[in-house]
């Protein structure tokens, strides 16, 4: 199978990073966008991240090969419903969602055999979003994971493969449940305890000013996740809740061993714990 043609669903960070890069790599085949705002759809064009807009999905992806959803999660299924009907027989439909188990269940029950989906998942990204803040690059030598089910073939499998690496992408093939219990440890917690940090200092009292007055780079750095979209926060937490939840279980026995070394007053311990995660932390960078 060759993909000419792609449709992106949703036009706005990644949707408009993949197009924009698509373009750069030299993919000749058509894109056409999808948003709900026209205007977006006219700056899309302008950056070159698509070829023609719309702001209907079902025309969209009448002759598309490859459908690329860049919806927010919970916008994910109801997508699929609505553009079931005009799919062309054998097209490839993938995501971009930060979590995959839900996902592909729910797309498999809906396409039956109309379509083949498979969850995808780039491993790159921003706090800022919307199409101005796409922009090429945003994908080189970044992991893509693919989640396919043993009911999509291997071939297909591989067309979506060969198409990424276009993009200077690693695609890694896994289970779904198994990455999202990986991105649960590696997004979604930094997420949360990003979060956390920032209402830590907000309802700070009496010292909240002060706090903000002298908060730095090391704050700004530790923090610069929560400012990711407040509906990504809440998708996360409904569609991969059990790998979160035993995520933060695991963070908060880590704090609890914190605080039992720093009541007990045992420097030296603390220093050794703090050492172990520098060198871990410094041989991942």
């Amino acid at each position: 199978m060759i993909i000419n043609n792609v449709a992106i669903i949703g036009v706005g960070l990644i949707g408009g990073s993949l197009g924009i890069s698509l373009k750069d790599a030299g993919f000749k085949g058509k894109i056409i966008g999808v948003c709900r705002d026209e205007a977006h759809l006219r700056l899309a064009i302008e950056k070159k991240a698509i070829d023609e807009g719309t702001i209907d999905p079902c025309a969209a992806v009448l002759d598309a090969d490859l459908i690329v959803l860049a919806t927010p999660i919970d916008a994910i299924i109801p997508m699929l419903k609505k553009i079931k009907p005009y799919l062309k027989l054998g097209a490839i439909i993938t995501d971009v969602a930060s979590t995959k188990s839900a996902i592909v269940q729910q797309a498999e029950k809906v396409l039956g055999s109309a379509a083949h989906f498979i969850g995808g998942h780039p491993m790159a990204g921003s706090e800022h979003s919307g199409i101005m803040a796409a922009r090429t690059f945003l994908f080189d030598n970044a992991v893509w994971v693919l989640t396919p089910t043993p009911r999509v073939p291997h071939e297909v499998v591989e067309t979506l493969r060969t198409f990424l690496l276009q993009l200077d992408v690693r695609p890694l093939i896994l289970a779904p449940d198994v990455h999202d219990q990986i991105v649960a440890g590696i997004s979604h917690l930094p997420y949360l305890m990003a979060c956390s940090l920032v209402h830590t200092v907000m309802t700070a009292q009496p010292l909240q000013q002060e706090m903000l007055t002298l908060a730095s780079t090391g704050f700004r750095d530790t923090t610069r996740v929560a400012s990711s979209l407040p509906e990504w926060g809440k998708d996360i937490c409904v569609t991969n809740k059990k790998a979160i939840l035993a995520g933060i279980s695991s963070l908060k026995k880590n704090l609890a061993e914190m605080e039992k070394q720093i009541k007990n007053g045992n420097p030296e311990k603390l220093e050794a714990w703090f050492g172990k995660v520098k060198q871990f932390r410094d041989g991942m960078y």
